[in-house]
């Protein structure tokens, strides 16, 4: 193995593709760590080196299917970062396979300029039927490349849908009609001429009439249905500005119900137009009702929002969040960046949905990072322990860089759970003697006395850097997602503080301390309210807070010196 990746890495940084493609030759011969490792350098080599490579080896009649799978998403990787990796995907893909990158051939029809793969994306559009696209490969009708205006109209056709028909039938009115959109539309028409249209016999002819205008009434009622529904949402996302946050709490709920239902598609228009929209604690809510109901259709809308200039760090925290919840996404490529964000609570929330789709690409760039000696690693590294990132920390167990900077951290500084996380993995990989060695770690952390504090909110990223921030303080936390368990641990020991969000699962922290302080006096036990709501920081949650006895909201990520003043105060 040694000797067969010095020798691609040589062939790699001279450039020498004949060489490293007479290695990738032997390519099924070797064993599954030299594949994998192979596909590590691709993943870092120049993008023309890697353009070429891959297209080789994505030739090789691979025999195992996951590597197979794992060259595929490492091509999607780099493609996202440059769309001439996407040509290989054309290329290579069948049709299942082409489908699942929809979402980066609409984003390269909508940003691409280079005609070579512009044309490549709208030949794959047609060959392929990919109808949710039509309207994108019709703007290349318009677009004053007669070459991909032919390519368009060619790819419309073999859609063979009733949009691409219409859409052809508007463009027949421009002066952009020509003979090849004239003879499209003719074939189109008659592949989509319903069956039995020829025959007028006056009983067929009858029955039809029936039908269709039975369906002309149903489509009336279900308009009226939409439009009842419709002033039901717009209520109820007025209600998102709302200046009581138990307002706010309670349409948020509501509206989440709703995208699980028929109102699918108003919500949708209406989550769009929020992202779009200057309002802060707008677009943050809408996020968040997209996390809960994960609706798959909105994950290219998140993820343009970071390509805003000057995006306002809560959203950005917002949309990542967000991004978190959907079980995967197409490609992590575009999201490394945020693992280099200034702000401590944007990292660890860009590392934790990195940790969640974990591919070769991903791996190889955060394993670069931290071994090539750059000074910001020891924050990466610190930011993939706070934000117990298993999958992140598997991988790198064995890397000394990252060990030597982990144990560091661990024995001073990290809170106990992270130490915990550190001791499961050692147990499942059977390293005794570091797990051991861990242990010893952890005790004495234990003995440690320090005044107590919980932490409740429904994201694990805010818990976990808030464990990290009062842990720094000198507190011992313990974290909650559910308030009820929360309640549970209070009731049975005091604490000596509460910091909790301000919208949890299943109420607001507000009605959390409400029934604390049936338990415990403000005195007894302070409260903190933590919220990412900006609107909620000014005088009337303040009062809102002095009338329930809670000692003080702060805007999220507060720091130590913060909740300590509130403490004293």
């Amino acid at each position: 193995m040694t000797r067969y990746i010095t020798q691609f890495k040589k062939s790699i940084k001279k450039a020498d593709l004949k060489q490293a493609k007479s290695l990738l030759d032997n390519f099924n011969m070797e064993e599954e760590d030299t594949k994998l490792q192979i596909l590590h350098e691709l993943a870092l080599a120049p993008d023309n080196t890697a353009l070429n490579l891959l297209l080789y080896l994505a030739s090789i009649d691979i025999r195992d299917d996951e590597i197979y799978n794992r060259l595929i998403q490492l091509i999607t990787d780099r493609a996202h970062l440059n769309f001439g990796f996407a040509t290989i995907l054309y290329k290579i893909c069948d049709k299942k396979q082409i489908s699942k990158t929809v979402p980066l051939m609409k984003h390269i029809l909508i940003h691409e300029t280079d005609p070579g793969i512009l044309a490549e994306t709208i030949n794959a559009a047609g060959k392929n039927k990919i109808k949710v696209l039509v309207k994108n490969v019709a703007e290349y009708i318009y677009y004053g490349n007669e070459e991909l205006k032919a390519l368009a109209v060619r790819a419309l056709e073999r859609t063979g849908s009733t949009a691409a028909l219409q859409i052809l039938e508007q463009a027949a009115e421009t002066v952009k009609c020509d003979q090849n959109i004239l003879d499209t539309i003719s074939v189109l028409k008659s592949a989509n001429e319903p069956l039995g249209k020829a025959d007028g016999k006056p009983e067929k002819l009858e029955k039809r009439a029936e039908s269709d205008k039975n369906r002309e009434k149903e489509k009336t009622r279900e308009r009226e249905k939409i439009s009842i529904k419709k002033k039901e949402i717009d209520s109820l996302y007025t209600m998102l500005e709302s200046n009581n946050p138990e307002a706010r709490f309670k349409a948020l709920g509501k509206i989440a119900e709703m995208e699980q239902d028929n109102s699918s598609r108003l919500v949708k228009n209406l989550e769009s137009e929020n992202l779009e929209s200057e309002n802060h604690d707008l677009i943050i809510n809408t996020l968040r009702i997209i996390s809960k109901s994960i609706p798959n259709h909105m994950i290219e809308e998140i993820s343009a929002v970071l390509s805003q200039k000057n995006i306002n760090p809560g959203i950005q925290f917002a949309v990542y969040e967000a991004l978190k919840a959907f079980p995967v996404i197409e490609s992590a490529a575009l999201l490394i960046k945020g693992i280099d964000n200034p702000a401590m609570h944007i990292r660890m929330s860009a590392v934790k949905l990195l940790d969640k789709n974990l591919t070769d690409f991903v791996y190889a760039e955060i394993k670069e990072r931290i071994e090539s000696g750059e000074q910001k690693r020891d924050i990466l590294v610190q930011t993939i322990i706070d934000s117990k990132c298993t999958k992140i920390i598997d991988s790198l167990i064995n890397s000394d860089s990252f060990s030597y900077i982990a144990d560091n951290y661990l024995a001073k500084q990290a809170p106990l759970s992270c130490l915990q996380k550190f001791i499961a993995v050692f147990h499942q990989r059977g390293l005794k003697a570091r797990e051991k060695k861990y242990k010893e770690m952890a005790e004495n952390k234990n003995l440690q006395k320090r005044p107590s504090a919980i932490i409740i909110s429904s994201l694990s990223t805010v818990l976990n850097l808030y464990e990290k921030i009062l842990f720094s303080g000198g507190f011992a936390p313990r974290t909650f997602i559910s308030a009820q368990d929360a309640f549970e641990a209070i009731a049975e020991a005091k604490p000596d503080l509460i910091l909790s969000d301000l919208f949890l699962n299943d109420m607001t922290g507000i009605n959390f301390a409400m029934e604390l302080r049936e338990l415990y006096s403000k005195k007894d036990l302070p409260v903190i309210i933590s919220t990412r709501q900006k609107d909620f920081t000014g005088n009337f949650l303040k009062k809102e807070c002095e009338k329930k006895e809670i000692n003080g909201i702060l805007e999220f990520p507060a720091n130590i010196n913060q909740i300590k003043a509130l403490l004293n105060a």
